[in-house]
């Protein structure tokens, strides 16, 4: 076998790495096995993307797939998850894939409606059984083994798992939307940035932080009683912080799965294909976090409401998932 180490792996000592097995013959294996010279008795993995239709028209089972990697630390961001799967449908989504280290109880009920549904795939990350995680992903600054929980790992395997079902792969994080500016889904804003160009491969979003600290807006659509279920509600926060020009602001990307080779956490790094830097004037990655700069004044933050088109529906579809799931009545007992 060849291995070759991903290069982008944030200095950690460990990092991400691809396994070569050059084939003597033609025919393409089923199930392959990693184990060293003097191991016993081999355990054969199933191949999960061999692609049987090879000269012949493809037809994918989703359009748009999204992979997030990955969820620990007792996860309990309840609202927001849900108002993003939520989201995530409204804009043409038909899987998301999550890497699942760890959640908290009542997340771990949510995520049962959702994989019931057939929306989300949970892939068990045990992740922390085998090495010493980073809970960041600078090192040193961030201590430990591998860059966060095997990010760019998680991401990879779900490439190759999903790229001859999905159209294509967005490679976000869980408190993140790519959300369209002038179009209503990502199905009509990738028909005109494939109209401009219709080489590109990769879509490159650029980063715009929404501070969870500001509640900038009274919502009148939103009921009192989410107030009772764990987590931030996205609708608050109409706010952002300007990109600084003097500094590298961070990317996520929509993908064709089948032209990527190697990616990282937010930009490719073997591909075939042109790459196109989505403008924000067509789509914006807004991410939903604490303040990255903390110091700034609100007077210097930017009124944003790309969320408005979607609202009244979005409130609607939130609110039927937390009567079936039934939390606004088990957080209202707590609270009484």
């Amino acid at each position: 076998v060849e291995f070759q180490v991903h290069t982008d792996h944030f200095d950690f000592p460990y990092g991400t790495t691809d396994l070569l097995c050059h084939l003597q013959e033609v025919r393409v294996p089923e199930y392959v096995s990693v184990q060293q010279v003097d191991s016993s008795a081999p355990i054969y993995l199933k191949i999960q993307n061999t692609n049987h239709q090879d000269n012949v028209p493809r037809k994918f089972q989703y359009d748009f797939l999204v992979c997030v990697s990955a969820m620990f630390g007792s996860y309990n961001n309840v609202l927001q998850f849900i108002q993003s799967m939520e989201m995530y449908q409204m804009l043409g989504v038909k899987k998301v894939v999550i890497y699942h280290t760890d959640s908290s109880p009542v997340m771990k009920k949510v995520l049962s409606y959702y994989t019931k549904a057939k929306f989300v795939d949970l892939i068990p990350w045990p992740i922390t059984s085998f090495l010493n995680v980073s809970m960041g992903w600078h090192y040193p600054d961030h201590p430990g083994d591998l860059h966060y929980f095997g990010q760019t790992a998680a991401l990879n395997d779900c490439i190759y798992r999903h790229m001859y079902r999905s159209k294509y792969i967005a490679l976000i994080d869980i408190d993140e939307l790519i959300l369209p500016v002038i179009h209503e889904d990502w199905s009509e804003m990738l028909d005109y940035l494939l109209s401009v160009d219709p080489t590109t491969n990769i879509f490159i979003f650029e980063n715009h932080v929404f501070p969870t600290t500001l509640k900038d807006k009274s919502n009148p659509l939103t009921p009192v009683e989410w107030t009772s279920v764990p987590g931030f509600n996205i609708l608050q926060h109409v706010y952002r912080e300007p990109n600084r020009p003097y500094e590298i602001n961070p990317t996520k990307m929509l993908v064709n799965p089948r032209s990527v080779v190697k990616a990282s956490v937010h930009v490719p790094l073997d591909f075939s294909g042109e790459q196109h830097q989505v403008s924000s004037d067509i789509a914006k990655l807004c991410h939903y976090r604490k303040p990255k700069q903390k110091d700034l004044q609100r007077d210097f933050l930017i009124e944003d409401n790309i969320l408005s088109k979607y609202e009244a529906v979005l409130v609607k579809r939130v609110n039927r998932v937390l009567k079936k799931v039934k939390i606004l009545k088990s957080a209202q007992k707590r609270k009484r």
